[in-house]
């Protein structure tokens, strides 16, 4: 008897955590070029929320010119949310960057969002 119940608690458990699923579009972004003095880049991250209502707990930038926006409210089973993250490239000319934030959801899951690009002084222009 006490192996039916085991069982039927791994069953259980599975299909609950099966349902509470985020799936992103897409986990990164590259900018090219992005001019130094040309202000803030962004990028939104899109995502569903494919079963249970769930919570993004943490959203971690890796450095402190990458700030993340985002919903900090419960999303519904089948909802749409996105994550928007902003680069800073002020006082980083010539730096090839790659930054990534850290996303992690109430049932564990963990996701990583990266962005990358160099940072220019200006953008050539290309010839027609």
């Amino acid at each position: 008897m006490k192996k039916q119940y085991f069982f039927l608690f791994i069953f259980l458990f599975v299909c609950t955590f099966s349902h509470a699923q985020i799936e992103f579009k897409r986990v990164s972004h590259h900018f090219g070029e992005v001019e130094e003095m040309g202000g803030d880049v962004s990028v939104t991250f899109e995502y569903v929320n494919g079963g249970l209502e769930s919570k993004l707990i943490m959203v971690q930038p890796s450095c402190g010119c990458t700030t993340p926006e985002w919903k900090k409210e419960a999303i519904l089973p089948n909802e749409k949310g996105q994550i928007t993250v902003r680069f800073s490239p002020k006082g980083r000319l010539g730096e090839e960057f790659s930054k990534s934030v850290t996303v992690m959801t109430n049932f564990n899951q963990v996701f990583w969002l990266k962005i990358e690009g160099v940072v220019v002084a200006k953008k050539t222009k290309k010839k027609e």
